[in-house]
This record gives C-alpha cells, structure tokens and sequence, in this order.
C-alpha cells in the first residue's frame, strides 16, 4: 500500500487475506505466500472496514461513507 493500512479481513477459510489503505486501495493476498493477488482502486477515501460471507465467495468493503461490493 502506498500509506497506511487502515482495513484488513481474512476469509472464513484463511486462504485469502483483504488489506484496504488509507488511499482507497483495495488489495487482495494469498495468506500461505504472502503474494498479492490484486489490488484496486474502489474508495476515494480510506477503506475502514472489510468482511466476507459466511461461505467466502462474497467481499464488501466500506469506509469513508461507502460501501462496495
């Protein structure tokens, strides 16, 4: 991230990790190698919170007053 993390979320089966950055940063890991899978742009301000569903195929995050799905 480029700033500060603000935001972070493991799915319900720990595979995958979510970290959101004070810039708007959206970035998606493989929790085993620490590898980035993806990293976007969705907020115009700092992503505070990240969750998934209960069967992991879901991820919303929000912050700043906005959610995305």
């Amino acid at each position: 991230h480029v700033g500060r993390v603000t935001g972070l979320g493991a799915s319900p089966d720990g595979r995958t990790l979510v970290s959101g950055g004070a810039n708007g940063e959206v970035r998606v890991w493989d929790a085993r190698t620490g590898q980035a899978l993806l990293a976007v742009r969705r907020h115009s301000g700092a992503v505070t919170h990240i969750e998934f569903s209960a069967n992991g195929k879901l991820l919303v995050t929000a912050g700043d007053g906005h959610t995305a799905v």
